[in-house]
């Protein structure tokens, strides 16, 4: 097709690619859930309420609480590389100094720099 409509940031083909391959190939990904310093997905149920009181249903759900799927191991590699990592001391660093920059201006006191 011919189209002239922007493409998807690069970005998405990757962290895409990345989930399906870990959806197809994905091995021992049981390790990312069973770390005690990483937090976990929360599950929620697109089911409707249910009537009657089923043990069966309740002890499934817990259970898949502690599972991930393909796209939170994406999310857990992409937010915790080192790039990543960087990128957000960067960020915190620049609105640091915007912040400290605004209050020297409302202030009216000198920045120190």
């Amino acid at each position: 097709m011919d189209q002239q409509l922007p493409k998807p940031a690069d970005i998405l083909l990757h962290y895409n690619y990345g989930a399906a391959a870990v959806k197809q190939w994905g091995k021992n990904t049981t390790v990312l859930t069973n770390r005690p310093d990483i937090p976990r997905p929360a599950v929620t149920s697109m089911r409707p309420t249910r009537v009657k009181h089923d043990p069966t249903t309740e002890a499934v759900d817990s259970e898949a609480q502690g599972q991930w799927d393909e796209d939170d191991v994406m999310l857990f590699f992409w937010g915790n590389s080192q790039a990543a990592r960087e990128r957000h001391a960067q960020k915190e660093q620049e609105r640091a100094e915007y912040v400290e920059k605004w209050r020297a201006g409302a202030t009216g006191s000198p920045v120190n720099e």
